[in-house]
């Protein structure tokens, strides 16, 4: 029976051992990667895998779906051979970024961190072959040349489809695996979103102490699904800047210290005096709107005469952020 064989060379491994972690640091993200690889029509019991082997020599170690039950294979095996033997012969970037067109954007970034995780460096060197045992297996060489391909892609992708989200944490289970919540965003909507807690313990952690704070979460959204499709990082939302006020592009931003409290958004700005409440954060900024009109009209327009210090302090504040040509 064909098994799928990973061929570790390299520093962790000593006389014919592994270093547990980076056996399982290996296995996890090769099986997670499966994962992201395999058609949705597909069943996850065909690319789940079991180590069966673990041979002398060069750690050599097989693993296999437990539904696998044929001479020459099965789905993992197929996609394990056919998208490795592409990415090995990528030349650069270009190449790269037209093997993951065919994926949604979260699920090639998926892939991009299993790979840049799995593939060897200059301490390890990887080899993934199938095969009916280790010495006649079909290797693939993992070429650490073209890891920085993997990095910079990685990189690249990050940036272009990360987004940020204000809000809330809700409906928030830390109880079972994936770990999810739900995301009560600043215009009263719910963004669903799930990371799991072994490979990423430190989201646990910044998610219990942000209960019923102001939140930013970071992440790759898909927009129709209302879900968040990767979870980068939970911080705290202590400030958001504004460039505009309604109707009035400001010059230079504005910062709001954030608030909730009561399930009551508040956002305060002490430089202006100038404060907006509403029950989502989309109601705060309306608010502030109102009050940023009345403060136009009870200071811009009013003549210096009639102004107090303070007021006159203000009025100059109001001037310098929305600039003379801005006035109407």
């Amino acid at each position: 029976m064909k098994k799928i064989w990973i061929k570790v060379e390299g520093r962790d491994v000593r006389g014919h051992k592994i270093k547990v972690l980076t056996l399982s640091h290996i296995l996890s993200n090769f099986q997670r990667l499966l994962y992201d690889l395999k058609p949705r029509r597909l069943k996850s019991d065909y690319v789940t895998l079991y180590l069966e082997n673990f041979e002398r020599g060069s750690a050599v170690f097989g693993v296999n779906p437990l539904t696998c039950h044929l001479t020459d294979g099965g789905p993992a095996h197929d996609i394990t051979l056919r998208f490795f033997k592409k990415i090995s012969n990528v030349n650069s970037k270009d190449e790269l970024k037209e093997i993951l067109s065919k994926f949604p954007e979260y699920k090639a970034i998926n892939i991009l961190k299993r790979l840049e995780k799995i593939w060897s460096d200059d301490d390890n060197h990887i080899s993934i072959g199938v095969g009916e045992n280790p010495t006649d297996a079909e290797y693939i060489y993992l070429n650490p040349k073209k890891r920085r391909y993997i990095k910079d892609t990685y990189v690249e992708y990050l940036k272009k489809y990360q987004t940020e989200v204000y809000g809330t944490l809700t409906r928030v289970e830390l109880d079972r695996e994936p770990n999810t919540f739900g995301l009560y965003t600043m215009d009263g909507k719910i963004i669903k979103g799930e990371f799991d807690p072994r490979e990423n313990p430190d989201l646990k952690e910044k998610i219990k102490k942000l209960l019923e704070e102001p939140v930013k979460v970071i992440g790759v959204l898909n927009e129709n699904k209302k879900k968040f499709e990767i979870i980068l990082d939970f911080q705290p939302l202590k400030e958001i800047e504004l460039y505009e006020i309604g109707q009035y592009k400001l010059k230079e931003p504005l910062k709001f210290k954030v608030i909730y409290d009561d399930k009551v958004w508040y956002l305060d700005n002490r430089e202006l005096n100038l404060v907006g409440c509403g029950n989502t954060l989309e109601d705060a900024i309306k608010d502030l709107e109102e009050e940023f009109d009345f403060m136009i009209e009870e200071y811009l327009y009013e003549g210096d005469e009639n102004l107090h210090e303070s007021a006159l302090r203000l009025k100059k504040k109001l001037k310098e952020i929305l600039g003379e040509g801005d006035l109407g």
